[in-house]
């Protein structure tokens, strides 16, 4: 069809995590894998391989499940994979190996069809993340994929390198007008909210 339908991957910055590592793409894949809490790990090692595989190709899906499983907290046998064990013994080399296997896993994702990634209150989120997300965006400036997000200003302040290669677009939005502000109360309250409540 002339729009494809398109995958849709959110995140969302929370106070509690603000700058913790991969506090932003964490829950964002776990969610994109359908991992849930009460999972045992194998399960949950099940699901992340099959979300992997889903698109990267074979001979690939083992080392970026491996590192993807890193970032959302499911670990693989290091035993298994060299690059895995050495990464777990150099911090510097497991927070590149992430970035690639994220570039990798978003880029076989684009080549079967658009992606959308969310990142909301992202002035609550991370650099690793934000790294991660500029990494997948390099070099694809023709690939479907689009990456958005939404934050209190001063975000800059926060990630001072934050869109200097990608050069993004910024739509400051001002506050509500009051009669803005009364249709949005209205629209989650009701129309048999009163006006006093309203105001």
């Amino acid at each position: 069809s002339l729009f494809p339908s398109v995958t849709v991957w959110t995140g969302r910055g929370d106070p509690m995590r603000a700058g913790s590592a991969f506090g932003l793409l964490g829950p964002m894949l776990r969610r994109a894998a359908g991992l849930l809490d009460e999972d045992a790990l194998g399960v949950k090692q099940q699901k992340l391989r099959a979300r992997v595989a889903r698109h990267v190709a074979s001979g690939e899906v083992q080392r970026v499940s491996d590192f993807i499983g890193e970032l959302v907290g499911v670990p693989f046998d290091g035993g298994a994979s060299v690059k895995l064990a050495a990464a777990r013994q150099d911090p510097g080399l497991m927070t590149d190996q992430i970035r690639r296997a994220f570039a990798d896993l978003v880029a076989a994702e684009v080549g079967a069809g658009p992606l959308l990634i969310v990142l909301e209150d992202a002035h609550w989120g991370d650099l690793p993340s934000v790294d991660c997300v500029d990494a997948a965006l390099a070099g694809r400036e023709d690939a479907p994929l689009f990456a958005i997000g939404f934050a209190l200003p001063g975000l800059v302040d926060v990630f001072p390198r934050i869109g200097k290669e990608r050069r993004p677009h910024v739509l400051l939005l001002h506050a509500l007008r009051r009669k803005g502000s009364r249709e949005l109360v209205r629209t989650f309250l009701g129309e048999r909210a009163d006006a006093v409540t309203v105001d």
